[in-house]
């Protein structure tokens, strides 16, 4: 003789799983949305896009610096490439201001360090050193 079908029984057990599946969403559901909404809110923040502009902004004028170097010589890097012309790679763009200037590191005349910063809209600063070869 089969087993006899009971659908009370059934329905009890069935109501138990649904009801902790459902707590379980919504629990998921909660924590999910408090996590969610700071970190949407830092990546959309006007001010990381201008920091980012800020920042390419200073490697670019650094990059055209080390090529200066690279190129002319040690003595070219004392001055600012960018300082004579704002068109091409020099150019800024709008609701920025690039800041630059260079000194002599731990008092040896054969190492500059060059300090990049822009300001404006956004904010980035970037230093290197640059030494002397002696083979120039």
């Amino acid at each position: 003789m089969s087993a006899s079908y009971n659908p009370i029984k059934l329905f009890q057990q069935l109501g138990a799983s649904l009801i902790e599946a459902g707590v379980f969403i919504i629990v998921i559901s909660i924590i999910a949305g408090s996590l969610l909404i700071p970190i949407m809110t830092i990546k959309n923040m006007p001010g990381q896009i201008a920091n980012s502009q800020a920042l390419e902004l200073a490697k670019g004028r650094m990059e055209v610096w080390i090529k200066q170097k690279h190129i002319q010589g040690y003595s070219s890097a004392q001055t600012d490439p960018c300082s004579s012309s704002s068109t091409g790679v020099c150019q800024v763009l709008s609701g920025f201001n690039v800041n630059t200037s260079t000194t002599t590191f731990d008092s040896d005349p054969d190492i500059t360090e060059i300090t990049i910063e822009v300001t404006g809209d956004g904010y980035a600063t970037l230093k290197t050193l640059i030494a002397n070869d002696k083979d120039e």
